[in-house]
């Protein structure tokens, strides 16, 4: 597990967390506060290496299977320079949806290709042949008990 990618990113300000939600959880001491996004985060960093995920698998793993809206805007708010593969996160059919964040798709395509991702189409990947679904990974649940020991 890249706890040092979890680390760092759920210690950066995220713009989807609410202040006031924040606010709270510094003054009980509670920080990082697991809120959906900083989960989202959490479990896109243990997408595997040559493999994808879409967003309303992410949502429906974290018991909100119609907040993949939600997973979008959790990634599309990290910080600058993050080092999560967020580009392993497409959308229910396999499109390089979230390549505005790249730039342009070219960039996510060629970063999933150098894993070896397969693709049906320029900027769709083949999702019968690579794709991980986090509800089947058996560490999730243990994930996010206690809070603060999934990140040490």
């Amino acid at each position: 597990m890249p706890s040092s990618i979890i680390r760092r990113v759920c210690n950066a300000p995220c713009s989807v967390d609410g202040p006031v939600r924040q606010a709270r959880a510094m003054a009980n001491g509670s920080i990082p506060v697991l809120t959906f996004p900083r989960r989202v985060i959490m479990v896109v960093a243990r997408v595997p290496r040559g493999r994808v995920t879409t967003y309303g698998r992410i949502a429906a793993a974290l018991g909100s299977p119609r907040a993949s809206h939600v997973v979008g805007s959790a990634l599309a708010h990290l910080p600058t320079g993050h080092d999560l593969p967020a580009h392993r996160v497409v959308n229910r059919v396999g499109y390089l949806s979230g390549a505005e964040a790249w730039g342009n798709p070219d960039v996510m395509r060629d970063l999933l290709r150098e894993e070896g991702v397969p693709f049906r189409a320029e900027w769709e990947v083949d999702l019968d042949a690579c794709v991980w679904d986090p509800a089947d990974d058996p560490e999730l649940d243990g994930l996010f008990r206690g809070g603060q020991e999934a990140l040490a």
